[in-house]
């Protein structure tokens, strides 16, 4: 579920990158997408090591 949502935002700030057509912000918002989305992994492996599938 984490994961959709993540796959989501992402759709969401490239669909914001295509409007607004700057490079400069473009690279700074996957810039700071890639950096939440190392925050997140520690957490996510936390988890699957807890529910075993």
């Amino acid at each position: 579920m984490a994961v959709q949502k993540h796959k989501l935002a992402k759709n969401i700030s490239h669909m914001k990158c295509r409007l607004t057509a700057r490079a400069k912000d473009c690279q700074k918002i996957a810039k700071s997408h890639k950096k939440t989305k190392d925050k997140l992994r520690p957490k996510e492996k936390e988890l699957r090591m807890s529910f075993p599938t």
